[in-house]
This record gives structure tokens, C-alpha cells and sequence, in this order.
């Protein structure tokens, strides 16, 4: 039953389907999975009269008048005045227009909402709506008509309506009742869930048991059974991904045994060459490298650290100490230009080396890749760069000896598990991945859990700090002005927004969590701003667009233009997220930044202050910034850390703490499963659990725990080579 579509159920038909489909659910198991982003506690009953800003209350009180004002043509106000025996309060909905039938004079409802302070003093601005007597009874929310073909609401629903109230995720089109409604009827025709969790499991955790937490999630009687609930769920997915992570591990070291490399001359000869010498960091960072590749045991490492660094250098000693060994080495980068790039730097100190290199992308074909490939299988080529063709049909490596991923979230578990099933001989490669993504030390321990993490903790000496600034656009025009200024210097700007326009079927900004992007209000989008900014602003100017839509031909040569500093302004979408080494970049400027996630713009800042100029950053909202924001107010609260803090580590906690459960990149990690229950911020508790029963799990020859660890593998064949 459980896999049975969710159009069986009554009124789940063609588009309803398809808006469910958006959710990701398919299926009467995927309904019910569909875990409440948060609860309204709504016992918190109040008389009208005794009303408290900024408290989200439940008021039931008559209507005692109805009015109606549109202000223009496309804004309107509904007011009503309603009563009880404490007093009258105002209620307000703006632009529902199609509402104003809905409410009569002497009708008896229920409203939920935040107190907020207006014009006529103490008010709810559109709250929720249970109408409960009146000849035009319906429910109504402040957005959606729940159903006006409801039958008269019981003394029940009211119940219902000032409970414990579960908000899920919603799509255009569906509101909280319905998604209410057809999870309550999935759970009606869904048997138990079957307990999963070994008994000694459940016994030591003592957590609730498993058909108890899928159902009692959707139907709290507190906020305490809510909790108690999503604890039950939240180790489930913690363990179920520890596990997975450490079965892949298993696969990538018990395939074979590892290459014990020796110290190599070459990597001293490096670090004369280079003009600046290695941080604290970067020799700790090393000194990690080099004790995995001198082990017997498979090296699988990631490195984190902001962009700049020097992440890059460190991957350099490890291929030259493959090199010195007599092996190969393959550089994957995300993009083609970015692959260029690696190539012009490393290839001539290597050649200068007596190290071969080699450039392999899309691009390179014909008699150019022919040539290539004949080098990489006979072993005359030590060093190869690239993008995704390293992983492809035909590459084939006569000693691979190391491969490194750089943004290796770019590529996920399945390509870098590619690199260590690849070897023909019976060695298997090491492998090192390196991300400028900011990675919660918490995070790192799930998505990473198959690799050994080493963090660069420090940016080299004469890097100036970038300087952020926030403006709601009162200052645009100056800001602008300021940047054209710039340009004329000879220094370069990114531009950068959330959508790209025309359609806007595609955007640029994206943290899995919808912050901003409700309706197009306030939305500049890219070819809008190139096009009206670039001939008010920068006339004169060398500027040029690049987003998504665009052909990978097209986006690589305006890189590259940029780059060879051709391209003074570049307005873009997040496509430069992971881009080039621009050290004459000097000033960012995010547009809607409300619409991206903290990580994100972490790592967009991170485009400039490259090099010795001051480098600036200026985050642009289309929503007003409260200087000292609540608890909900997440916008303000992200870019203001944003704008005060330059450490990833801490910008990642505060991006985890503020988002939640949920796929932190913002991308599918190649199938592992998504946190809808998990909070790595405020589940430490769990994931030690998890990290022990993962560990008895993994052991376990026989019983249960062995049968529990058979469900979890037969969940691995999507996700990796076993």
C-alpha cells in the first residue's frame, strides 16, 4: 500500500498531482514522509481586548463590521472589526479581494496570527481563518480559500484549529489544509509502519517507536510529543546515512591495497619555487596528506577552506609526490575554464620540474584528444587536468596513483567513488577532494563520513579582509556610480543576481528552503539589469552578461574574457559561484541577496579580494534590514552575519543553525538521503548515538542488527559501485 500513487486518493488528480509531484511525493509513503517544517502552537487563546505585539495568538470572536478599500489597482484592504467579551480588535487582509464575500456581519470565527502594531493601533494582518457559524461558513487561510464546499466546521475542527498546528512544506497552489487533509486520509489507509531498529538499538536510544513517531509527527498533542517524534526520525536518517557512508568505504579500501608512496625530492623543490611560503595551516594540512600517501592504507581525505587558502598548492606536493613515485595524477576540476586555469599554473612550474602535465575537457577532441589518451595509457603523462572526461569511456590509466577533486560537492560520492574503482593494477588510488564550501564540523561528519577532513584555517599573509556592506537599494544609484568609478580604474565587478529574466524558468539562487523567492516581487534579474544598468551606468565600459541558459562555448569564452581582464563588468547568475582566480576583481554585488542561502554568499564573496587591492562586497535586498532582528526574521539574520563575519566555519554553523533539516548545498549528493527530520545544528546528541549504532550495525554478523544492515545496503546499488 505504501507504494501506492497518492492519486488514490480522493481529490489528488491531474494538476493537484502534479503539485504534489513538486514535493517530491509520489506516493502514499512519500506523503506521509513529508515531515512539518515547524508547528504552530495555537492553545494560546486570547480575548480581542487583550492583545500583545508581536505574540502569535488565537482569538474567536464575532464580526461586527465588514469594509472594503482598494487602494489602487492593484492593492486592496479588508478590514474587519470583530468582538468578545474582553473587547474589539482590528483584522486586516491585504490584496484579498476575492475574500471580501467571505465575511458577514454577527458571524462567529476563529483568526491566527502575529500581533503586529498599524495604523489603527494593536491588529492581526492576514491571519488564518475558521469561520464557525454564518450562511457563507468556509475555512480560509491568508492566502488560499481552504474549501468553501466544507460542511458547517465542528466544535472539533475549532479543536483542531487552536492545537498543535503542523506547517509543511507547500507548493503554488496548495494550501495547509488540503496537504492536512490528504495526509490524515494516506495514514487512515496505511498499515503500521514496521519497526526497523534492532531491539538493542531502541532499547539504548529510547526513542519512540517507529509507527508511533510517522504518525504522531502529523498529530502532536504537544509540542513535546512533536519533538519526541521528529528525535525518532531524525536518528533514523542520521543512522541510515552513517551507514551508507561507512559501507561505501568499505568498498573503496577493501577493493585493494593502497600505494605506500616515499618522500619525494620534488615537493622540496617546490616550495623554493614558489614566491611565498606555506602557512601554519597549510604545513598541518600537508603533513595529514603526506601520512595518508605514505600509509599502506588508500589515502581519502577532503580538504576545506575559504577560497584562497591554498588548497590548490597542497594538491600540487601530493602530485608531485605521486610523480616522484613513478605515478599518475588526476586533477578534476568543475569547469572547463577553471581546468584551464589549474593547467596554466601548475604545467610550467611541473615542466620546469621534469613533471608532464596534460589538459583533458570537453573541448579537447580530435588528433589534440587522441594524443592525449595514447599518453595517459602509456604512462609518458604524469600529471593530467581536467573536468568530467577524466571519468569517461576511453580514459584509461597506465599507474594512476592519486586523483583530486576540486569543488568536489560539484561532483558528489558516486565520481569520487569512480576514481577508486579505475586503477587496472591491483593498488587503489588515493584520493583528496577539496571544496571552498563552508562545512559545519557537524555536517562534515554526515556527508563526509567516508572521507578523513582537514580544514585550512587561515588565508595567506597580505590578503586584505573584504569589506561587506548591506543596502535595502536607497543607495543604488551611488553604488552604482561607485562601481563605474571602479571600472574606470582598470579593476573588475561582478554583478550578480537570483534569476536570469525573459521566462525566468531558471534561476541562479537556490538553498533548498525557498527564503524570498514566494513571488517576483522586487526581482532584478540579470538581463534586465545588464540592459538598463549597463547603458545608464557603465556606458563606455566593457560589460557583458553570463548565465545558465547560455551554451557552454558561450559561457566559457566570457570567462575567459574576463579573466584576461577584457570584461571589466560581468552581471551574472550564481554560474561564477565556482569560477576563476580573477585577482583584479575587486568588488562584488549581489542582487535580492534576501533569495540566496549564507553559504552561497560566502562563497560568491569569495570571487574577489584575490589579490593585494582592497576588495569589497555589497549585498542588495529588495526587503527592508532589521538592524536587530527576531528569532523569524531570517533574512535580516543571515545577511547581517554575513556582512560581520568572514570565517566560513562560523558563517556554515550560522547557516546550519538557520536553515535546518534539509540538503545543505542545495543539490542532491548523488543519493543520499535528504535530513527532512534532522537538525545537525541542535542534534548532537543524536549523531553520537548514531555514530555507535552505526558502528554495532556495521559489525553484526547475525540477528537483527545484520538484518537491519542488509535494509540499509539494498539502498546503496543508485548510489555507488559495490
Amino acid at each position: 500500500m505504501s507504494s501506492t500513487s497518492v492519486t488514490f486518493l480522493k481529490g489528488v488528480k491531474g494538476k493537484r498531482a502534479l503539485q504534489l509531484k513538486e514535493l517530491g511525493v509520489e506516493t502514499l509513503d512519500d506523503l506521509v514522509r513529508l515531515i512539518p517544517r515547524y508547528y504552530e502552537d495555537r492553545t494560546n487563546i486570547v480575548g480581542a481586548g487583550n492583545l500583545t505585539e508581536g505574540a502569535c495568538v488565537t482569538i474567536r470572536c464575532r464580526i461586527m463590521r465588514v469594509s472594503f478599500r482598494q487602494i489602487d489597482r492593484k492593492r486592496s484592504a479588508l478590514n474587519l472589526i470583530v468582538e468578545d467579551n474582553t473587547g474589539r480588535a482590528s483584522i486586516t487582509f491585504y490584496n484579498q479581494r476575492w475574500s471580501r464575500d467571505k465575511y458577514e456581519k454577527g458571524a462567529e470565527a476563529m483568526f491566527f496570527g502575529r500581533v503586529t502594531r498599524g495604523y489603527r493601533g494593536l491588529e492581526l494582518i492576514n491571519p488564518e481563518v475558521l469561520i464557525l457559524s454564518g450562511s457563507r461558513t468556509s475555512a480560509l487561510d491568508g492566502d488560499d480559500v481552504y474549501g468553501g464546499d466544507d460542511p458547517v466546521p465542528s466544535e472539533l475542527e475549532a479543536d483542531e484549529f487552536s492545537g498543535i498546528y503542523p506547517v509543511y512544506p507547500l507548493t503554488k497552489g496548495l494550501s495547509q489544509k488540503m496537504l492536512r487533509k490528504f495526509i490524515s486520509e494516506a495514514l487512515r489507509l496505511l498499515p503500521d509502519f514496521k519497526e526497523t531498529l534492532p531491539p538493542e538499538i531502541l532499547s539504548n536510544t529510547g526513542l519512540s517507536g517507529r509507527n508511533e513517531a510517522m504518525r504522531g509527527i502529523h498529530r502532536p498533542e504537544s509540542l513535546e510529543d512533536a519533538e519526541r517524534f521528529r528525535r525518532r526520525i531524525a536518528f533514523d536518517e542520521l543512522l541510515e546515512t552513517r551507514l551508507m557512508l561507512l559501507m561505501m568505504r568499505q568498498s573503496y579500501t577493501g577493493s585493494g591495497a593502497g600505494i605506500r608512496f616515499r618522500h619525494s625530492d620534488l615537493t622540496f623543490m617546490l616550495e623554493k619555487a614558489l614566491p611565498f611560503e606555506l602557512t601554519d595551516s597549510q604545513q598541518a594540512v600537508w603533513r595529514d596528506i603526506l601520512s595518508d600517501m605514505t600509509s599502506s592504507r588508500p589515502m581519502n581525505r577532503l580538504v576545506t577552506g575559504d577560497v584562497g587558502s591554498g588548497k590548490t598548492v597542497l594538491a600540487m606536493l601530493a602530485m608531485l609526490t605521486a610523480a616522484g613515485n613513478d605515478y599518475q595524477s588526476a586533477f578534476m576540476a568543475p569547469t572547463e575554464v577553471l581546468a584551464e586555469q589549474h593547467y596554466n599554473n601548475i604545467a610550467p612550474l611541473f615542466g620546469s620540474l621534469g613533471v608532464s602535465c596534460a589538459l583533458l575537457t570537453g573541448a579537447v577532441s580530435g588528433k589534440s584528444r587522441e594524443s592525449i589518451l595514447a599518453k595517459i595509457a602509456d604512462g609518458t603523462v604524469k600529471c593530467v587536468i581536467g573536468t568530467h572526461a577524466l571519468i569517461q569511456s576511453g580514459v584509461v590509466w597506465n599507474r594512476l596513483g592519486l586523483a583530486v577533486t576540486d569543488e568536489q560537492h560539484r561532483f558528489g560520492v558516486r565520481q569520487r567513488g569512480s576514481f577508486m574503482h579505475s586503477a587496472e593494477n591491483a593498488c587503489v588510488p588515493d584520493v583528496m577532494v577539496m571544496t571552498a564550501t563552508p562545512i559545519p564540523r557537524t555536517l562534515g561528519m554526515i556527508l563526509y563520513g567516508d572521507l578523513d577532513i582537514s580544514r585550512l584555517e587561515t588565508l595567506p599573509s597580505g590578503r586584505l579582509p573584504i569589506i561587506t556592506y548591506l543596502d535595502d537599494g536607497r543607495r543604488r544609484e551611488r553604488i552604482y556610480k561607485w562601481a563605474a568609478n571602479i571600472a574606470r580604474e582598470g579593476q573588475q565587478i561582478y554583478i550578480v543576481h537570483a534569476a536570469i529574466g525573459d521566462d525566468q524558468d531558471e534561476t541562479g539562487a537556490g538553498d533548498g528552503n525557498g527564503f524570498g523567492q514566494d513571488d517576483d516581487n522586487g526581482l532584478l534579474t540579470a538581463v534586465e539589469n545588464f540592459s538598463d544598468a549597463g547603458e545608464k551606468y557603465f556606458q563606455g565600459i566593457a560589460t557583458s552578461l553570463l548565465h545558465g541558459r547560455m551554451s557552454d562555448k558561450e559561457k566559457n569564452d566570457v570567462m575567459r574574457r574576463f579573466a584576461a581582464g577584457e570584461i571589466s563588468v560581468l552581471f551574472s547568475t550564481t554560474v561564477i559561484e565556482v569560477g576563476v582566480d580573477v585577482a583584479n576583481a575587486t568588488l562584488m554585488i549581489v542582487e535580492n541577496a534576501e533569495r540566496f542561502g549564507l553559504a552561497q554568499l560566502h562563497q560568491l564573496r569569495g570571487r574577489v579580494g584575490r589579490g593585494k587591492l582592497q576588495s569589497y562586497c555589497v549585498l542588495m535586498s529588495s526587503r527592508r534590514i532589521n538592524p536587530d532582528p527576531p528569532d523569524d526574521d531570517l533574512i535580516s539574520r543571515r545577511l547581517i552575519t554575513l556582512r560581520d563575519c568572514l570565517s566560513g566555519e562560523k558563517i556554515a554553523e550560522e547557516d546550519l543553525r538557520l536553515r535546518g533539516p534539509g540538503d545543505f548545498f542545495g543539490v542532491n549528493q548523488h543519493g543520499l538521503p535528504e535530513f527532512h527530520a534532522a537538525n545537525l545544528y541542535t542534534d548532537g546528541d543524536l549523531l553520537e548515538l548514531s555514530e555507535s549504532a552505526a558502528q554495532h550495525v556495521i559489525a553484526a554478523k547475525s540477528g537483527p542488527a545484520k538484518d537491519y544492515s542488509d535494509y540499509v545496503r539494498a539502498k546503496l546499488p543508485e548510489l555507488t559501485i559495490l
